[in-house]
């Protein structure tokens, strides 16, 4: 298990026994603010942090529900907004 996926592990542990979704929407390939800024594109810390993915245009979804006895289900989906492809992890 990488960095990411144990700490995409630890949030899923925090939140063991809810139902819902988790949504991570990283940031476009714009310029900040305006289109005549220089400094360069960057990431979002959120989805740095959880993903590592510097790439313009993805997403993520964890969705979680409650537990069943003793044993979690969830359901993660790596998405590439632009292209439309998707990974499940």
């Amino acid at each position: 298990m990488n960095k990411f996926s144990a700490r995409r592990a630890r949030l899923r542990s925090l939140l063991a026994g809810q139902n819902g979704i988790v949504i991570f929407v990283g940031n476009v390939d714009s310029a900040a603010q305006y289109r005549d800024n220089c400094y360069k594109w960057r990431q979002d810390s959120n989805w740095l942090y959880y993903f590592g993915i510097d790439e313009p245009r993805f997403a993520a979804v964890i969705a979680l529900l409650a537990e069943i006895g003793r044993r979690m289900k969830v359901n993660f989906e790596l998405l590439n907004i632009e292209a439309g492809a998707r990974n499940s992890a």
